[in-house]
């Protein structure tokens, strides 16, 4: 069966990290890359990382919420027996059909996983968001 040629496979996040593609370029918890964006003049908070992922116009690569203090942190690349996305911790987030519950943005319980290439988008998506004024074309 042929997928349409900009589709996103299903589970691409999951198939990411199972599959070890991210040890070159590690994704990044929530904090982190709101700091990254940050560095490079994107105005991102939680919050409004979380509302644009609401609105189904960016999200994170996957999520995981941590079990309980008796369980290892999550870890990439996956150890044996250690797969949060079977055990239902971890969900993937890049289906462009949101199958999955987002969480409340200030549910500190959850963390996003993003990636640094996901900033040349979401600098798009920002973009739309923003109105522009020009004050000239108001002058009489």
């Amino acid at each position: 069966m042929a997928h349409a040629p900009l589709s996103i496979p299903s589970n691409a996040g999951r198939a990411i990290v199972e599959r070890g593609s991210i040890i070159a370029c590690p994704l990044l918890g929530t904090d982190r890359f709101i700091n990254f964006c940050r560095e490079r003049e994107l105005s991102v908070d939680r919050k409004r990382l979380v509302r644009l992922e609401r609105l189904g116009l960016f999200s994170p690569i996957f999520r995981v919420r941590h079990p309980g203090d008796d369980v290892p942190q999550f870890k990439i690349p996956l150890a044996d027996g250690d797969n949060w996305f079977e055990t239902g911790w971890a969900w993937d987030t890049t289906s462009v059909r949101r199958r999955y519950e987002v969480p409340d943005e200030n549910d500190e319980d959850q963390e996003g996983y993003f990636s640094i290439f996901q900033i040349e988008y979401l600098h798009v998506v920002l973009l739309s968001m923003t109105l522009h004024i020009q004050l000239v074309s108001l002058s009489g």
